[in-house]
């Protein structure tokens, strides 16, 4: 019969056979992860579990079964197989002991040479670091440099006075400088990045022969040339453009630099000079004219007197002659007049030559008379004048211009005289004045003339004149074909011309222009309607 100490040893003893059941399968599913050396000895140490356990099951059969066995023996058996037990796990220890600490110190002997090798890394390191951090220091100095020589670069270019601007090969642009901006009226934002030929009006040069980058690459010289451009705001410059190619650091040329310099005041004053030159050339060639002119009335007018004496004298001759033959005629109506006398009358046919040789002296003196007056118009009108205004009579400058210029209207027009009684005499310069009527009433006849054409029609110049509190007006009008406004507003320009090539030098009325307003101080104004005629007004200070 169990007492109940001996279920509380059953139990207790139960308690470790569980807990050595438990050891024993924990053991075994540590073997697969141990090496070869200490599997081998952790097999044997689970062996001795096994041993164990039996012997707890063993003890707990004894107990409750209440055998008679001999419990000193089995005693003996589970104390031996204890102190087996504990020898294996104490040289198992020291064996793990050992290899751990063998492990240890290769381990720190590892870590030992990995700490001397991160050291000596990270000296390296260090070094590479310093090292990268100067060369960073001067990456950023160098940086700083070239962003401070390209603003240096930009701000010489921004005050170059000519117009720089950058061409990469493809036409884009890729830099302009201020003035370039200044002169396209267009912004820097708007240019870069653009093509070059878009930069001005009617500039489609990329296909043509002329564009500098098409021959860059074949002909590297500094070009220049001179060309006149339109912006696209209307404004019109001349230019003269130096180009130039530009080279990578392999010497291969990536584009092309243009320089823009303004010279649109220098050809304006070249163009202002060739024109005074022609207009003193034009001034020359009149003045030799006049002089030509005024020496040709001159020797006409010697011989024109004697024709006109000659002329008197016939006609007062023919008058006595008449005065005979008026005798003779009464002295033959007598019974005894000799016949020859008679027949010789008849033969002269005096009766014809009474009526017509009066009538011819009177024609060739009125011829006269009118050669007399052209000429003396001709010295007046060429006479060399001073320099300075003089009081003169407007009236005889234009009687002698018309009569010099009757050739030139007479087929075509009539003259309508429309003078003011009062005028007075104008400080003015008589030979300039002259000049200024002449072209006007030359291209009044001329206007009329392409008017009438071919007909037998013929126009009127109407030719006035007016006096105000302190000036006067000379009005020169026409019937001819007139002018639309565009034509008129270019009328008094330099080489300006309505006429056919040949007709006409386009210098005419620039000169009377200038003549009246520049050396007179006067006004010279045109009124023209087309279709229907036109008026200059000549207004002078008096």
């Amino acid at each position: 019969m169990m007492f109940w100490t001996d279920w509380i040893t059953v139990i207790m003893i139960g308690i470790g056979a569980v807990f050595m059941l438990l050891s024993i399968l924990l053991a075994a599913a540590m073997l697969p992860r141990l090496t070869d050396y200490y599997k081998q000895k952790w097999a044997l140490l689970t062996l001795f579990k096994g041993f164990f356990l039996v012997g707890y099951l063993a003890f707990i059969t004894i107990l409750v079964m209440d055998l008679s066995l001999p419990l000193e023996l089995v005693t003996g058996v589970v104390f031996l197989g204890g102190a087996c037990f504990v020898f294996l796990v104490i040289r198992l220890t020291k064996y793990t002991v050992t290899d751990l600490s063998d492990k240890e110190d290769s381990l720190n002997e590892l870590n030992a040479t990995l700490e001397q090798k991160v050291q000596q890394r990270t000296g390296a390191l260090e070094e590479s670091l310093a090292s990268l951090s100067e060369e960073v220091n001067k990456r950023e100095k160098a940086n700083k440099k070239i962003l401070s020589m390209g603003e240096e670069l930009r701000l010489i270019l921004d005050t170059i006075s000519t117009g720089i601007r950058v061409i990469d090969l493809n036409h884009t642009i890729i830099q302009v400088n201020k003035q370039f901006c200044l002169l396209t009226g267009l912004s820097q934002q708007e240019l870069v990045g653009s093509h070059c030929y878009t930069n001005f009006i009617t500039e489609d040069c990329q296909d043509s022969d002329g564009c500098r980058l098409k021959t860059i690459k074949t002909n590297q010289d500094v070009y220049e040339n001179i060309e006149k451009k339109t912006t696209r705001d209307g404004r019109t410059f001349h230019f003269r453009v130096t180009s130039a190619p530009m080279f990578d650091s392999d010497g291969e040329v990536i584009g092309l630099l243009e320089d823009f310099q303004n010279i649109t005041a220098l050809v304006k004053a070249q163009e202002e000079k060739e024109k005074a030159q022609n207009h003193m050339h034009q001034a020359a060639k009149l003045e030799s004219v006049g002089q030509l002119a005024a020496g040709i009335a001159h020797e006409i007018n010697t011989p024109v007197q004697f024709v006109s004496t000659n002329l008197d004298f016939l006609g007062e001759s023919f008058d006595d002659i008449a005065v005979f033959m008026k005798s003779v005629q009464l002295a033959m109506d007598h019974e005894n007049t000799d016949p020859g006398l008679k027949q010789g009358m008849e033969e002269v046919d005096w009766e014809f030559l009474s009526e017509e040789i009066p009538l011819a002296i009177g024609q060739s003196v009125a011829g006269v008379e009118r050669v007399a007056k052209l000429v003396l118009a001709m010295k007046e009108f060429s006479h060399p004048n001073t320099r300075e205004r003089a009081p003169a009579d407007i009236h005889t400058i234009l009687e002698n211009t018309i009569t010099i210029s009757q050739n030139e209207w007479s087929y075509v027009a009539d003259i309508d005289r429309k003078y003011s009684m009062d005028f007075p005499l104008v400080p003015c310069l008589t030979d300039e004045l002259g000049q200024v009527f002449l072209n006007i009433i030359v291209n009044a006849g001329h206007a009329i003339a392409d008017k009438v054409q071919d007909s037998s029609d013929k126009g009127v110049i109407t030719i006035s004149s007016t006096v105000t509190d302190d000036s006067v007006e000379i009005d020169i009008s026409d019937t001819g074909k007139g002018m639309d406004d565009e034509l008129s507003a270019k009328i008094f320009d330099p080489f300006f011309t309505t006429k056919d090539v040949g007709k006409g030098t386009g210098q005419g009325l620039s000169i009377a222009h200038d003549i009246v307003v520049n050396k007179h101080h006067g006004e010279l104004i045109v009124d023209s309607t087309l279709g229907t005629g036109t008026t200059f007004t000549v207004r002078l200070p008096l």
